[in-house]
């Protein structure tokens, strides 16, 4: 999720958008793997490019936090507001 045009991301482009190390992906990856919240395949275009994707029960996983944490943001927002003076 988060990348245009397609439903699935590189361990390269998920280690550069959270600003992690290469081999730091590798591991979150294997962990979402064994939790069965992303599934990974090789890219038929480029057999050494391994794509990344949300399963069903990740893709609910993220739709549940997400919404949660736009709730959670849409609270704060009111909260800090400040009064016009």
């Amino acid at each position: 999720m988060g990348m245009p045009g397609r439903d699935w991301t590189t361990v390269a482009e998920l280690a550069d958008a959270l600003q992690i190390r290469h081999h730091a992906a590798v591991g979150l990856v294997d962990r979402c793997v064994r939790a069965r919240l992303v599934a990974r395949s090789r890219n038929p275009e480029d057999r050494r490019q391994v794509q990344v994707a949300l399963t069903r029960r990740g893709a609910a996983i993220l739709a549940r936090l997400s919404d949660r944490n736009r709730r959670e943001l849409s609270a704060l927002r009111h909260a800090l507001a400040l009064p016009f003076v």
